[in-house]
């Protein structure tokens, strides 16, 4: 016994997969843009708060604590891991951040920089 393609996909059901895809779309494309520039870079050793500096003011911070070395870049708005002595540099390479709760994790040194200060504009999707 053939079944023939037409049989199987109707015209409704490639409506209905539209509006699915229309749909999934209006809910993801916001999340896009969820946060915006916040106002405070909070550098924390081991879960430790050990500076907060403005986001808004150039400045390079260098942590050397028991041979572990990072060294954070606050620039133009941004900020960076420039450099790190830890095996992979994952830090190194996530590049500039600048919107509230985005974070750089140096977890091999257990360093964190996470920009606080502005608002979510919208609240998170699960």
């Amino acid at each position: 016994m053939k079944l023939k393609i037409k049989n199987i996909i109707k015209l409704g059901d490639i409506f209905l997969l539209i509006i699915f895809i229309m749909a999934s779309a209006a809910i993801y494309i916001p999340t896009l843009t969820n946060s915006e520039a916040g106002e405070f870079v909070v550098i924390k050793i081991r879960g430790h708060q050990v500076g907060s500096y403005p986001l808004a003011k150039d400045k390079t911070i260098t942590l050397n604590k028991q041979g572990r070395l990072n060294k954070i870049t606050i620039k133009d708005g941004k900020v960076q891991m420039k450099e790190a002595n830890c095996v992979g540099q994952d830090c190194v390479k996530q590049g500039e951040i600048h919107e509230t709760w985005q974070s750089i994790i140096c977890l091999p040194n257990q360093v964190s920089v996470e920009i606080e200060g502005g608002e979510k504009k919208y609240d998170d999707i699960s």
